[in-house]
């Protein structure tokens, strides 16, 4: 290695850093010589988890890297980030040292009173020989002969991080100021370099990030894909004031689009998508449900005649005795075609959501067979069409949030080195 020139390391290096980060971090903590060799390709590619205080570490560790004095700056070109249950831990439960949940510790502290009142009984049988209940006060003072006054301590703050969380409005619950501080600075420091980015909020299982992280264009992103995002209108921070203007284009050079909303009551805001990214040429939707299907027909511009209006054919008694006017027929395709909310796409990807665990009746099972019929409608109807096709794949299977986030991860890496999903 002391005699290949340094850009053909760096080359090496950055065809090595594929992996999320791990490779970049092993090559830093090598030697000091290739940790300077490494330095441009260090961040090449970054899957970071960014709960508060490993996001504000790592957002303050790429500004030193990318400080003028130490030459080149070191790239991140694809990034993939994770934020973490925002409702459910604040920043001062982040910096608590790692015990037993405070659901244990609540347990065992109960058996600590058990055991205490039990004993301070067996002591005092004239205590509770008086044939009369005794007073929750009068137990609470048993308690604090044994164990103290801090007795109460778990429960209390256990109860109290309760309170916060039933009391602090969700608005105010999403992220800290220095939270949503960092990941602003974060896209703002990797904008002019980031070609693939992916957002996922599977792990806070409430799509409920909040973060007007997108303040300038992203001129070199080709692909981005959301998870669990069911508010993508608030990751820009330039919101338009009112309903009828246009937003600004903030992804110039998006070519690749892909959706994957956990929960099917999401909308896809493929019309916000369509001002915001105008060029994508490939939209996948992974997860589509029944209130997705007229947002995906109007994007490649089909009318789909849905097959779940009713469950059952329409079958009306004529009032002459035996007869019986036949079912309601489907009328057949429009002669024009409808204009398409998404002009710039091309190829359309769908992926329904699992079919309902179980047995093979019943009507959700029915419901799901129609939607999928409702889906095959706009992949038949596209044939019509020579400006875009659409494709549509079996049902997701029964695999569970994480896995389901997982796999986003996997297609990240595979994308990462020119693969398909």
């Amino acid at each position: 290695m002391d005699t290949l020139p340094l850009e053909t390391l760096q080359r090496i290096f950055t065809l090595a850093c594929t992996d999320g980060g791990h490779t970049g971090n092993s090559l830093s903590l090598t030697s000091k010589g290739i940790r300077a060799a490494a330095r441009t390709a260090r961040f090449h590619s970054v899957a970071l988890v960014a709960n508060p205080r490993r996001l504000r570490a790592f957002v303050a560790l790429y500004e030193r890297e990318c400080d003028a004095a130490f030459g080149d700056k070191p790239r991140i070109q694809h990034l993939y980030l994770t934020f973490p249950d925002l409702g459910r831990y604040t920043s001062q439960d982040y910096r608590r040292p790692r015990s037993l949940s405070p659901s244990k510790q609540w347990w065992q502290r109960r058996k600590e009173i058990t055991g205490a009142l039990g004993s301070l009984r067996a002591r005092n049988p004239d205590r509770t020989s008086s044939g009369r209940g005794r007073s929750e006060s009068e137990d609470v003072a048993d308690v604090e002969l044994i164990l103290g006054p801090d007795v109460h301590k778990v429960e209390s703050d256990t109860t109290s991080q309760r309170e916060r969380m039933s009391n602090t409005p969700a608005s105010d619950r999403r992220m800290s100021a220095g939270h949503e501080t960092a990941a602003q600075t974060l896209l703002r420091l990797i904008a002019p370099d980031v070609v693939s980015l992916t957002i996922e909020t599977g792990l806070s299982r409430s799509g409920e990030v909040r973060i007007p992280m997108f303040e300038q264009p992203l001129v070199a992103l080709r692909e981005l894909t959301l998870v669990d995002v069911h508010d993508p209108a608030a990751l820009f921070a330039d919101t338009p004031a009112s309903m009828d203007a246009e937003p600004s284009v903030v992804f110039p050079a998006l070519a690749r689009l892909h959706i994957l909303p956990y929960h099917v009551y999401s909308s896809l805001c493929l019309p916000m998508w369509a001002a915001r990214a105008p060029h994508v040429t490939r939209l996948d939707v992974t997860g589509v449900g029944e209130m997705h299907i007229l947002e995906l027909a109007a994007a490649v511009g089909v009318e789909v005649q849905h097959a779940s209006i009713g469950m059952w054919p329409l079958v009306t008694v004529n009032p002459m005795p035996g007869g019986v006017v036949p079912p309601f027929q489907t009328p057949s395709p429009p002669q024009t075609l409808p204009p398409r909310t998404y002009p710039s796409v091309e190829v359309l990807t769908m992926q329904p959501f699992p079919a309902p665990s179980g047995g093979f009746c019943g009507n959700p099972l029915i419901e799901h067979a129609e939607m999928v019929g409702d889906l095959q409608q706009i992949v038949e109807r596209c044939c019509a069409r020579t400006d875009v096709r659409a494709i549509l794949r079996p049902p997701m299977p029964h695999t569970g949030a994480r896995m389901y986030a997982l796999g986003a991860y996997m297609n990240w890496l595979r994308r990462m080195d020119g693969g398909e999903e």
